[in-house]
């Protein structure tokens, strides 16, 4: 009886755990991201770019974007430009 108990304790605490440092890496993402996308629009890069780069490959506005690329080719190009004639 008093396995059952610990290895009951033990699975609790594992998933906790696990489920903690999840929602802490989650976090982190999303406040990175949103640094990143607030440098983006100081350096008059596209913030729609930073944001694709960390969504999944089923997002829906990132497909529109890439599909519409053909008419924001022009603008991508200057922001690339923008960022590599500073470096």
């Amino acid at each position: 009886m008093e396995f059952n108990k610990l290895v009951i304790v033990c699975f609790t605490v594992v998933g906790t755990i696990s489920a903690i440092a999840t929602s802490v890496y989650h976090i982190n993402d999303r406040h990175l991201m949103s640094k990143n996308i607030e440098h983006a629009i100081e350096k008059g890069i596209d913030p729609v770019l930073v944001r694709c780069s960390y969504a999944g490959k089923d997002d829906i506005v990132c497909i529109t974007f890439a599909t519409n690329a053909s008419h924001n080719r022009d603008s991508v190009i200057k922001s690339i430009d923008s960022v590599t004639k500073k470096k």
